[in-house]
């Protein structure tokens, strides 16, 4: 069962916690593109927080992550209803979906590198990536596990430095969580993401503009 993050308002601020020595979790460090053993291994300037962020839970019956965000930023006026409003009449109209006009590919060159006897291939995976303020949204396009298709990933990518307590030049403590204050702009370009990866995608940030605004 997945682990949700918690997510707050303080000081006039959203706030996410981001548990990082979850092994199994929704949220790693990263250096590159490779995952980093954060109680073992000392964090590093550069390195990323990657969080595969959520927005409904219990089969759409509770919002989790981006939509209680979106709903406690709008509460507390940093949103304004038209925005709300604006962005979703904008969702409502798209038609285009990253997951139904891109797919995996095997590039095959006419001249292959060949590795003990073995031609070496690469899969082109597509991705979406836009950084908005402290932030990077990257979406990986992947195999469905137990159906045909593919699936779009959606992640949030974060400096270390973004964070508190600072992990810079230490390894994590046990159980270490540390906390984040997303821009309302991020907010609000990962919602457009979501928005454009699938139908599914698309109807759900539907449903929770709706929920948020009570309509």
């Amino acid at each position: 069962m997945a682990e949700y993050c918690d997510v707050g308002y303080v000081n006039g601020k959203p706030v996410c916690y981001l548990p990082i020595t979850t092994p199994t979790g929704k949220v790693r460090v990263l250096r590159g593109d490779q995952p980093v053993a954060t109680r073992s291994t000392e964090i590093r300037e550069g390195d990323v927080i990657e969080w595969q962020i959520s927005y409904f839970a219990d089969e759409r019956r509770r919002m989790v992550e981006l939509a209680t965000l979106l709903k406690l930023t709008y509460d507390n006026s940093l949103i304004a209803d038209s925005e709300l409003r604006q962005t979703l009449s904008k969702i409502v109209d798209d038609v285009d979906f990253f997951a139904e006009k891109y797919f995996i590919s095997v590039d095959t060159p006419s001249l292959p590198e060949v590795f003990h006897g073995f031609r070496v291939l690469r899969k082109v995976i597509p991705i979406l990536q836009k950084d908005v303020d402290d932030a990077q949204v990257w979406v990986e396009l992947r195999h469905k596990q137990r159906a045909v298709g593919f699936q779009p990933m959606l992640y949030l990518r974060i400096p270390v430095d973004a964070v508190s307590p600072s992990l810079t030049g230490r390894i994590a403590q046990a159980r270490q969580i540390v906390a984040w204050q997303p821009s309302i702009p991020v907010l609000f370009e990962t919602l457009r993401a979501f928005s454009i990866l699938s139908t599914k995608h698309h109807d759900d940030m539907i449903d929770v503009l709706k929920r948020v605004l009570g309509i």
